[in-house]
């Protein structure tokens, strides 16, 4: 079977038909009659695979769209044709003003990261601390660490 006949199984598919496939594909996970390890296999190569042709075939889209005023609507999808990730560069702007507020947002994040790596080697059971304007004696504590477990899958 080619490539793009493979692909042809998904053009036009809608919601309906994408939650069906994927209900499918869960309940076989469920029921322990599909392999978990092998889907995940399957869908991390899809996912390389499909990422690799996107950045391929997205300017000619873009091409496509431009010929047709930007819009299309075609095999179950609209394509608009959108300007995306705009950026500004403040750096000539030559604004005192946004220089200075620029270097103290910097600083303040430095200050704050210094104060957070502190706070994050404080013993399990705190610390106290004394508040230098007030004389206020008060107890500092770790932040809460929190995690998820996850998995790392590395093609080869």
């Amino acid at each position: 079977m080619k490539p793009e006949s493979i692909l042809a199984l998904f053009t036009g598919c809608d919601a309906q038909q994408r939650a069906s496939f994927t209900s499918q594909i869960i309940d076989g996970l469920d029921g322990g009659y599909i392999d978990p390890l092998k889907i995940m296999s399957s869908i991390k190569n899809l996912q390389a695979i499909l990422t690799d042709i996107e950045a391929f075939a997205k300017p000619m889209v873009i091409e496509e769209l431009e010929k047709n005023g930007g819009k299309l609507e075609l095999y179950g999808m609209s394509l608009q044709k959108k300007e995306g990730g705009t950026k500004y560069d403040f750096s000539k702007t030559n604004d005192l003003t946004y220089s200075e507020l620029s270097a103290k947002l910097e600083n303040a994040k430095k200050s704050l990261k210094e104060r957070e790596d502190f706070l994050k080697s404080l013993p399990t059971d705190g610390q106290e601390i004394v508040d230098e304007g007030s004389g206020e004696v008060y107890k500092i504590y770790r932040p809460i660490k929190s995690s998820t477990t996850t998995f790392a899958a590395i093609l080869k």
